[in-house]
């Protein structure tokens, strides 16, 4: 039965993101121009990110940090994820908007639409975390990576990363049609609170 509404799920994932894919574009190519005035350099910041079954693949966002890899500056939790902070430092001024209303996600359409990812799914990790799973924790890469998770609506940033790991198991082991349309509809809560944006350096 799940088999059978992952099916289904995965079918309204391509058909809604075709769907929406030209005024998705439009919004993406003023987006562009905006980015582009407020800190000259690429638009958008593609990163390796494992997806189902661990299968690399190269998640697209827009990008919202000033020119260069500020990743291997910020410190990181015992368990081995990042310790992300709600420092902004880094942030251009238009990236500190695209990112408290979640508009850096957009270019993760396409994504969808290669069959990499789902508008609802577990957040996909870094791949170095990889390593860190436990045999509990691989059971979010049995469906596709989505835009937005069970672990968003919960707390996203705000939860230590090991809960959010749980979160993304239960959400896999659990799934359902009806789990991902209350999803949807949390999120779009979580994005007007803008609640869980950045993480407060969590460390358990």
């Amino acid at each position: 039965m799940r088999d059978f509404q992952l099916l289904i799920k995965y079918s309204l994932d391509f058909c809604l993101a075709l769907l929406i894919l030209i005024p998705i574009c439009l919004v993406l190519l003023l987006l562009g121009i905006i980015l582009y005035l407020d800190s000259p350099g690429a638009i958008f910041f593609c990163q390796l990110r494992p997806g189902k079954g661990g299968k690399l693949f190269k998640m697209y966002k827009l990008r919202t940090m000033l020119p260069g890899d500020h990743t291997a500056t910020v410190p990181r939790n015992r368990d081995g994820s990042l310790a992300l902070t709600n420092d902004l430092q880094g942030y251009t001024r238009f990236g500190k908007i695209l990112r408290n209303t979640s508009l850096d996600e957009l270019p993760q359409l396409f994504n969808i639409l290669k069959g990499e990812m789902s508008f609802i799914g577990p957040r996909p990790d870094l791949p170095e975390h990889l390593k860190c799973y436990s045999k509990s924790d691989r059971t979010k890469l049995k469906v596709r990576p989505g835009m937005t998770g069970l672990a968003q609506v919960k707390g996203r940033n705000e939860l230590p990363w090991k809960k959010r790991l749980r979160l993304d198991a239960d959400y896999v082991e659990h799934y359902s049609l009806w789990q991902d349309l209350k999803i949807l509809v949390a999120t779009f809560g979580r994005i007007l609170s803008r609640k869980g944006v950045y993480q407060a350096n969590l460390r358990k």
